[in-house]
C-alpha cells in the first residue's frame, strides 16, 4: 500500500530462479509490467508475473539454456522512476569492439523504449577510469558527460561488488538523481576485435581449448558451406542442448557433465572427436575406435585421452535399462514426434508472421527451438539405434560370408525401400512428372513460361502439385541453413527435377530402379535365410 497513491505508481518485475545467471540471463522472457496505479491492479500484475514462468517462450528457453526443471517464481514491487532518461551499461563491451571498456547506452523517457527496441540509443564508451573517448547519438545528447561518468562509475561499483562483469539498467528521474533498477551478469562477449594481434574471429566462434579436436567429418553433409549468423545462434542451443539432455536421458552423460560436441568456427559446423569417441566406449557393445570410424570416417584417433574401464563400466551398467526402454519404444516415440512436429507446422502456417510483434516471433522461435531440439535428440538416439544394427548386420554377414562378398551384399540387404523418406522425394518427383504429360503442361514446363502454382494449370496438376508440397514443402536445398528458401517459397528446384524427368524413360525412373533394388534385397534375403 505505501509504494501507491498520490499520483505515484510501481513496476511489478518477475524474479525467476535460475535468471541472470553468468550463463543464461532471461532477459524478455518473464513478464514485467510497468506504471501499475492501484492496488487492485498490482495483485492483477502479481499473477500475470507468476503465470509467465511457464509462458511458452520462458519454458522454451528454460529447456535450451538450462538444466532446471525445479524453476520457482518471486515478485518484486518497486516505485516507479519518472524517467528522463534511461538505459543500459556494461561493465565490458559485448560486441567486442571496445574490450576493457565500459559502455552505457540510453534513451530519453524510460528505458523500455530502449530494451524493447522502439528506440535507438545513444553509446557512450568510456575507459573504466571513468574518462568518456567516444559517443555516438541518433540525435541531441540524452546524457551530459558528467550523467555517462556518473553511470559508468554505478556499473564498474556493481561490478567490483558482484565480482563479475556486469549488465545494468539504470535511470535518471526529474531531479537528476540515478537510480540502478537491475544489474546482472554479462552473458555474451565478443572477441576482441584486434585482428593483428588475434587473427580474425567471428562472434559466433565457439569458445574451445587446446586440448579439443573438433572435425567437419559427417556434419558437413548436413550444414555444408558457409553458415549465417542466425543458423549458428539457434542452432548452437538447440543441437548443443539437445545432444547432453538426449545422451543423459540414456544414462551415457552424467547429470553434472556438459561435454562440448557442436561448434561453429569461421562460420562452419565443426564436431567433438573426443566426446564422440567417449559416448562410443561409454555404449555396451560399441566402441570409441569403432564410432569414431563409423560416424567420422578415417582412421581413429590414437593419441587422444581415454576414461577408466571403471567409470566405463558404470555407464554401460547405468544405460542398459534407458537403452532397453528406447530400443522397444522407438516406434511409438517416432510417431509421436512425427504428429507432434506435424502439428506445430500446421500452426506456423496459419501465422501471418508479417503482422506478428517482435515478442509472437520471439516466442516463436523459442518454441520451435524447443520442439526442434526434443526431435533432434530423438533422431540421435534413434541414429544410434541404427549405428548399432549396422555394426551387429556386419559382423554376422562377414561371419556367414566373409569380408569379400559381405562388403557387397549390405548394400543390398539396405536398398529398395520405398517408404524411406529420401526415397519418397525422387518417386513422387516422378510422379508429378507422369502428371505433367498427362494434362498436356510439360512443353510449358519445359520452357519454364509457366508459374507451377498458377491457378490457371488443370486440376489434375494443382492437386498433385499440393500433395507433394504438403509432404515435401518444407524442404530446400541445404535446407539445415535458416536463409535457405523451402520448395513451398520457390518451387523452381522442383520444376527442374520434374523438367528433367519428362523424358526418362520409365525403366530408368526412380520408381523402377527401386523395385529392382527390392527384388535384389529380397532374393539376397531369402537366401541368406536358407
Amino acid at each position: 500500500d505505501g509504494l501507491i497513491g498520490d499520483g505515484s505508481t510501481v513496476a511489478v518485475r518477475s524474479s525467476a530462479t535460475g535468471e541472470d545467471a553468468s550463463d543464461a540471463s532471461f532477459a524478455g522472457q518473464h513478464q514485467t509490467v510497468l506504471n501499475v496505479p492501484t492496488l487492485e491492479a498490482a495483485r492483477e500484475a502479481v499473477a500475470t508475473c507468476l503465470a509467465s514462468l511457464h509462458a511458452e517462450s520462458a519454458t522454451a528457453y528454460r529447456y535450451l539454456a538450462t538444466a532446471d526443471d525445479q524453476a520457482a517464481m518471486a515478485v518484486v514491487v518497486q516505485r516507479m522512476v519518472d524517467a528522463v532518461a534511461a538505459g543500459v551499461a556494461f561493465t565490458d563491451d559485448p560486441t567486442g569492439r571496445h574490450p576493457g571498456h565500459i559502455v552505457v547506452e540510453a534513451v530519453a523517457g524510460p528505458g523500455e523504449l530502449l530494451v524493447s527496441g522502439l528506440a535507438q540509443a545513444e553509446n557512450n564508451v568510456l575507459t573504466r577510469e571513468g574518462h568518456l573517448v567516444e559517443r555516438e547519438s541518433p540525435g541531441e545528447p540524452v546524457l551530459t558527460d558528467r550523467q555517462a561518468i556518473e553511470v559508468a562509475a554505478a556499473a564498474r561499483a556493481c561490478a567490483e561488488l558482484f565480482g563479475s562483469e556486469q549488465d545494468i539498467e539504470y535511470a535518471f528521474d526529474r531531479d537528476g538523481v540515478l537510480w540502478l533498477l537491475q544489474s546482472r551478469p554479462i552473458t555474451t562477449t565478443a572477441p576482441a576485435a584486434d585482428s593483428a594481434a588475434t587473427g580474425w574471429a567471428s562472434e559466433f566462434d565457439t569458445p574451445t581449448g587446446p586440448d579439443e579436436l573438433w572435425t567437419s567429418a559427417n556434419i558437413q553433409e548436413v550444414l555444408p558451406g558457409l553458415l549465417t549468423p542466425l543458423s549458428m545462434s539457434t542452432g548452437t542451443r538447440s543441437s548443443q542442448a539437445a545432444f547432453v539432455r538426449g545422451y543423459q536421458r540414456l544414462g551415457l552423460i552424467a547429470r553434472d557433465e556438459s561435454p562440448p560436441w557442436i561448434a561453429f568456427f569461421y562460420n562452419r559446423a565443426f564436431l567433438n572427436v573426443g566426446t564422440t569417441r567417449m559416448l562410443g566406449a561409454r555404449a555396451l557393445g560399441a566402441s570409441g575406435d569403432g564410432v569414431e570410424i563409423q560416424f567420422l570416417g578415417g582412421e581413429a584417433t590414437a593419441d587422444l585421452p581415454s576414461e577408466p574401464l571403471r567409470k566405463r563400466a558404470r555407464f554401460m551398467a547405468g544405460s542398459l535399462v534407458p537403452l532397453g526402454r528406447l530400443l522397444f519404444g522407438a516406434r511409438t516415440r517416432t510417431e509421436r514426434f512425427e504428429r507432434e512436429v506435424r502439428q506445430a507446422e500446421r500452426k506456423r502456417l496459419t501465422l501471418a508472421t508479417g503482422d506478428c510483434s517482435d515478442a509472437a516471433l520471439r516466442s516463436l522461435l523459442l518454441s520451435g527451438e524447443e520442439i526442434s531440439g526434443r526431435a533432434f535428440a530423438h533422431h540421435l538416439h534413434i541414429s544410434g539405434l541404427a549405428s548399432a544394427a549396422y555394426t551387429n548386420l556386419e559382423r554376422l554377414l562377414r561371419t556367414r560370408l566373409g569380408d569379400e562378398r559381405s562388403e557387397s551384399a549390405i548394400p543390398t540387404l539396405l536398398t529398395g525401400l520405398k517408404n524411406v523418406e529420401s526415397a519418397r522425394i525422387g518417386i513422387d518427383i516422378w510422379n508429378l512428372s507422369r502428371v505433367a504429360l498427362n494434362t498436356g503442361i510439360g512443353p510449358a514446363l519445359r520452357d519454364d513460361s509457366v508459374d507451377p502454382r498458377s491457378e490457371a494449370l488443370p486440376p489434375e496438376w494443382r492437386a498433385a502439385y499440393r500433395s507433394f508440397l504438403r509432404a515435401h514443402g518444407h524442404r530446400g536445398m541445404r535446407e539445415m541453413e535458416a536463409s535457405t528458401r523451402t520448395w513451398r517459397s520457390d518451387p523452381s528446384p522442383v520444376i527442374a527435377a520434374v523438367r528433367g524427368y519428362l523424358d526418362l524413360p520409365v525403366e530408368q525412373s526412380p520408381l523402377a530402379t527401386l523395385e529392382r533394388q527390392e527384388t535384389a534385397r529380397l532374393a539376397l534375403t531369402e537366401d541368406l535365410r536358407r
